[in-house]
């Protein structure tokens, strides 16, 4: 399908473009409600243009007869082969779901019991499980995960009404799909199989200070095996000419589209469409992704380069529907319209305000500001435009979530935590003080180093002061492993009061609340329990002394 495009374009232009085609809805006498047309056809030319509309037209999504999404359950089931003879799945499943960098909405999560076969239902030996969900309203976003044996799959697109098993051998490390919808599945698995030959075939980079320093600490290291990386150092003078080769780099080829390719005619066309236009929102990210996060020493050099090859970006330039249920390639459009907007001295919101397709337009305006909200100035200007223009229901509504628990001077709900020794506290318990909240996990390491950096000469400032208190909350689902990592003592100094989400994680209806988008994350709150402070507060120690004690001396 992209390849078919790049063919017509490389017909249209002189210049070949990455770029796909724009389209309009024309009614179809057998009652379809829409179908999708390249805009230069005009509907009088649609008579022996069967070939053409072959590549670029999609069915509707599965509708009923008054034109709504239809809605039903995915029901999973399965067997696994192992050695343990218990174990614990859960499987998450997101709707409209905006994607990892945003991870909202929460997921809707099921814990799935599982038995032991017994010949009559899994043999024996074997782990068997059944499960139906809730019924799912247009494309969702599932993961699956097991306590023994880790991921068995994530991001894969579910669409409602399917029904696949599984049978996996964790001897042999082995996955495959069955049942009805099998092949809808077991795509996904060659694609992500396909992403990893790209991680293992790829260059492993790195920006050096002193290039001459680098290569001499690396001559009494061994030269690396076939199919052993090592890293490929260049010079940070050379950032700009290695962006260059970023951007220049082919995707027409990819063997993502050859995966795809084999399934025309086996899965459904418009679900294929799906995957592609995901597929390549996850090959260009890179493209704007790094020109975002370089340090740019000329600012006017990497704008060039940038706007040179903006032309063969894509843009809104696929079925907006399908793009809606596309969040790896509006993560990719909301990088390019930032670093558009750096190379043209514009505002990337603007960009993101002009989508005409209104329920794309504030599914791309929530998604904008909770994505950059740590870095947007004028917070309160950017929700007062937001909310002035969104019409759709859902996207006010994660917006107006997200932006809670951020919003200074909010009073935070007294959800329940447990401490060490079993008690429910909350948050309100601790009214009278200023409290300062740290929530990490088990592994983090930026954790660990912002205990160290930052929460261990803070906590040993106050340690006299009767005024604040330090909290610390983990989001690990594992209360051993969390009893453990506080022995350990890397992730809290030993002046912490800890509480734990009763292996909720960030389902906990606090984490939820903040709306947190990584870990570690910090919240401080005053003397009545309202927030100060919940964006601000990955800084040096100092400074971080200074918002606690100005919190402090505030009169209330």
């Amino acid at each position: 399908m992209i390849r078919e495009r790049l063919l017509i374009i490389s017909l249209r232009s002189a210049k070949v473009r990455i770029k796909g085609l724009a389209y309009r809805n024309h009614s179809l006498k057998d009652g379809s409600r829409h179908v999708c047309v390249p805009s230069y056809i005009k509907p009088k030319r649609l008579l022996g243009m069967g070939l053409i509309l072959s590549l670029f037209c999609f069915p509707s999504p599965a509708q009923d007869d008054k034109g709504n999404r239809t809605q039903a359950p995915l029901v999973i089931y399965g067997e696994i082969l192992a050695k343990v003879s218990s174990d614990t799945l859960e499987l998450a499943i997101y709707e409209d779901y905006m994607g990892s960098l945003v991870k909202k909405p929460a997921p809707t999560i099921y814990q799935i019991p599982v038995s032991s076969g017994d010949g009559y239902y899994g043999l024996p030996g074997n782990i068997t499980f059944s499960h139906t969900t809730k019924d799912i309203k247009g494309y969702a976003f599932g993961r699956l995960t097991s306590k023994a044996h880790g991921t068995l799959f994530s991001d894969f697109i579910i669409t409602p009404g399917d029904t696949v098993g599984f049978f996996m051998d964790t001897f042999r490390n082995r996955l495959v799909f069955l049942g009805p919808n099998a092949d809808k599945y077991k795509i996904q698995k060659e694609l992500d199989e396909a992403k990893l030959v790209d991680l293992a075939e790829s260059p492993a980079n790195l920006v050096v200070e002193d290039m001459e320093a680098f290569l001499e600490a690396g001559t009494d290291s061994r030269e690396p095996e076939y199919g052993v990386r090592s890293f490929v150092p260049y010079p940070k003078e050379k950032r700009l000419d290695h962006y260059r080769e970023t951007l220049e780099k082919e995707i027409e080829g990819h063997a993502y589209f050859d995966i795809i390719e084999s399934y025309k005619g086996v899965l459904d066309s418009e679900f294929l469409e799906l995957l592609e236009i995901n597929q390549l929102g996850k090959l260009l990210f890179p493209k704007t992704f790094n020109f975002n996060i370089n340090r740019k020493d000329d600012r006017d050099a990497w704008s060039e380069v940038f706007l040179k090859a903006l032309p063969s970006l894509p843009g809104i330039d696929y079925d907006q529907e399908l793009i809606l249920s596309a969040p790896f390639y509006t993560d990719y459009l909301l990088e390019k319209y930032l670093a558009g907007s750096y190379s043209k001295r514009t505002r990337a919101f603007d960009e993101v305000l002009a989508i005409e397709n209104s329920y794309l337009r504030d599914r791309m305006i929530s998604k904008f500001i909770m994505r950059f909200y740590p870095v947007i100035v004028k917070k309160e200007e950017y929700l007062e435009t937001a909310f002035s223009v969104m019409e759709d229901s859902t996207s006010i509504e994660l917006l107006r979530n997200f932006v809670e628990g951020k919003t200074k001077g909010n009073e935070v709900p007294g959800y329940k935590l447990t401490a060490e020794d079993g008690r429910e506290v909350g948050l309100d318990d601790f009214r009278g003080k200023v409290v300062f909240v740290d929530f990490w996990f088990t592994g983090c390491h930026a954790c660990v180093l912002y205990n160290g950096n930052v929460l261990t000469p803070v906590e040993h400032h106050f340690e006299d002061s009767e005024e604040v208190v330090f909290l610390g909350v983990s989001v690990d689902t594992d209360r051993e492993k969390w009893l453990k990592s506080i022995e350990g003592g890397k992730y809290a100094p030993q002046g912490t009061t800890h509480l734990y989400t009763g292996g909720m994680g960030s389902d906990h209806p606090l984490v939820k609340y903040f709306s947190f988008q990584g870990f570690p994350s910090q919240v401080l709150l005053n003397r009545e329990g309202k927030i100060v402070e919940t964006t601000g507060l990955r800084k040096d120690h100092e400074a971080v002394i200074q918002l606690i004690s100005d919190t402090i001396n505030q009169t209330p």
